[in-house]
């Protein structure tokens, strides 16, 4: 087979992936999308305040849905097109961690949720937007994926010339032979639950990676799985220093 054999049919195998992915995964929040509104419209459905204010919130989590694989795929077209340039600037992982915690309110309301920023570690030369994506599909892959009231802790510390983000559970951790594919497009765990097409690990990683860092993930020897985030420290700007008139 030649190359431009291989090159056809590996791109018909991920276009028929991404469209049985995709497919799949809108149809369920745009079937509640149109039965609530349809509810909403007929008076004698929605006519009540406590009715109203429940299918306004079954639309608002489907299009939060919705929007969150809209937000992947566009990532995913970012990544593949090369246009990731990060643009770094002094950062506070305090900030990014709770920023994260506040968007993932409602995935994480039923879980216990432990940061623990080290106080020894420094700010951090990194794009605010891009790694809160990082941090966001992971904590959001621990929600979908632990049963609630499971522990979710992230944790992050300066080791040598890195910093390092983990982010680990106590759910049912991942199948051993699922691991080595876990970062892969469109990879979903056999028997997961719906709620994702498979590209918000490989967009973290990708994250990660044009940050000139890496990630790993792994099964604890008790339960659940962790997530290792390394990335590069570099000498914060010195503070208080006044910079002399040109």
């Amino acid at each position: 087979m030649t190359k431009q054999s291989i090159a056809y049919v590996e791109s018909e195998r991920l276009y028929t992936t991404l469209f049985s992915s995709i497919s799949h995964e809108m149809r369920t929040p745009i079937t509640a999308l149109v039965g609530a509104s349809e509810s909403l419209l007929n008076d004698k459905v929605g006519g009540r305040p406590e009715v109203r204010r429940e299918l306004a919130q079954e639309i608002q989590s489907a299009s939060e849905r919705l929007d969150n694989i809209v937000q992947n795929l566009l990532a995913m077209t970012r990544l593949e097109s090369g246009l990731i340039q990060p643009r770094r600037d002094w950062t506070d992982m305090r900030d990014i961690l709770h920023a994260c915690q506040a968007k993932l309110g409602k995935e994480l309301a039923g879980h216990n949720v432990s940061i623990n920023v080290s106080p020894l570690l420094p700010l951090v030369k990194l794009d605010f937007a891009l790694f809160e994506q990082v941090l966001v599909n992971l904590l959001r892959n621990a929600a979908l994926h632990t049963q609630v009231d499971s522990s979710v802790s992230v944790s992050a510390f300066a080791e040598g010339k890195e910093c390092l983000v983990t982010i680990a559970d106590n759910g049912p951790g991942f199948p051993p032979d699922s691991l080595k594919n876990i970062f892969e497009k469109f990879y979903r765990v056999p028997g997961s639950k719906t709620g994702g097409i498979g590209l918000g690990l490989s967009i973290a990683q990708g994250f990660v990676l044009a940050h000139g860092g890496t990630m790993m993930v792994e099964n604890l020897p008790e339960r659940g799985a962790k997530f290792t985030i390394r990335l590069p420290l570099e000498t914060a700007m010195p503070q208080n220093v006044e910079v002399p008139d040109e």
